[in-house]
Order: structure tokens, then sequence, then C-alpha cells
């Protein structure tokens, strides 16, 4: 009697497995979807730009050789480097009002669009935001700038120095600030890359960019550098 009630307990086990095994087989716990990684980028790279979708490193690959190159260049050729650093050491405000530009809210710092030819004397890598020191014409081994070269670039210098573009263009202010990240990236494939800063000591350049007076020193993000001599 005992041997029949273990094997029909045996059967019942196994009924009760098969059973399962049948049911799990027939079942999908989870569906897997492949991504589309174009169309996920595009739209992670999406702004409202003017009311409408836009993308965005598109955008600025356009206004970047169309617009922004072509303004700042324009632009330095009545600021010369010197004339302006010696105007922000005597009087930055008054410097600010003659030959800069800033958002229209008071207390924003003043960007100067600029231009100058320069010596590079010192290199300086501590960090990922990465500068050269510039001395300018006439020379005396002392630095009148910085210049980013990256492989980071601080600040929105290029975004607000320009005056056909502005937050209202924007969806929002993150929109806003990713379009000034765009263009520091445009500033390091377009200009930056081109160079080997560390064999380029004492190499004379010519160069535009935008300045802003930051603390005690002076910051310049290029927009164009050439190399002068060559």
């Amino acid at each position: 009697m005992k041997n029949s009630r273990s094997y029909l307990k045996v059967l019942i086990l196994l009924i009760t497995a098969v059973s399962f095994l049948f049911i799990l087989s027939a079942c999908k716990p989870w569906t897997v979807v492949k991504l589309d990684k174009e169309n996920t980028t595009s739209a992670n790279n999406s702004i409202n730009l003017d009311g409408e979708n836009t993308n965005l490193s598109e955008y600025v690959d356009q206004l970047w050789t169309e617009n922004i190159v072509p303004y700042i260049v324009q632009e330095s050729k009545k600021n010369k480097a010197g004339k302006v650093i010696s105007a922000i050491k005597s009087d930055q405000k008054r410097a600010g009002e003659e030959y800069g530009t800033r958002e229209s809210s008071a207390g924003t710092p003043w960007k100067y669009i600029i231009s100058g030819e320069a010596k590079i004397i010192s290199l300086n890598t501590e960090s990922r935001n990465g500068t050269v020191d510039l001395d300018l014409k006439p020379y005396d081994d002392e630095p009148e700038l910085k210049m980013q070269i990256g492989p980071v670039i601080r600040g929105t210098s290029i975004r607000d120095s320009l005056d056909f573009i502005s937050f209202d263009n924007f969806g929002n202010q993150i929109e806003y600030a990713q379009f000034s990240s765009e263009l520091n990236d445009k500033v390091i494939k377009e200009v930056l890359n081109e160079f080997k800063f560390e064999n380029l000591l004492d190499q004379e350049i010519d160069f535009k960019g935008v300045a802003i007076k930051d603390s005690s020193e002076i910051i310049l993000t290029p927009v164009e550098i050439d190399l002068l001599g060559e």
C-alpha cells in the first residue's frame, strides 16, 4: 500500500512539473526590442528653435560656417586686442560700454570680440581646461591674456557674443545651455584640434575670438587661429 501511495505522489509531482514547464514555455516574460540608435540620437539632439523641432548639431554646423565665423571675424577687426585689454585694465565699465557686448540683464560679464597677433609663451595643461598664455605685440615676455585650448572649453562667451540669436529663440534654459555646449565643441573640432600646442611655444599666431574678464585674468575663446611666419 505504501508503495502505491509513493508511486502516486511521484506521478502527481511529474504531472505537475510537466504542466508547469508547458505553461512556462508558452509565456514570454519579456520582449526584446531593437533600438534604432540613429533615431534615438536624433531625438535626444532635438531642440525647440523658434517653435520648431530642430536638430541641434545640424543647426550649429550650418550656423558656424555661414554666420558665426564671418560675424566674429568681421566684428573683431574693429577691436584690436591690445587696445581693448588696455581699456579693460584702465576702466572695465567704460571698456565694456565702448568695446563689449552682453546680455540685457545687468551684472552679466562683458564679452569682447577681438583680434590680434601674439606669441605663445607658456602652456597650462594641469586641468582639462587647458590654456596658453599669450604675449601681445610688441613682445615683452609678459602674458596679456589666456587662450583656451581644451579639451574642455568653459563658459558661454561665443554664444553670448552673438547679436543675431538669444534665449528667446529657444524653448527653455536647458536648450539654450545645450546650444552653448555645442558651440564650444565646435571650437574644439574646427579650430583647436588642428594644432599641437605643446609644439608651438614661442610661435606667433594671428587670432580672432571672444574674450571675457574672469577675476584677474582675461580669457579668450578662439574662433580662428593662423600661424604666422609659415
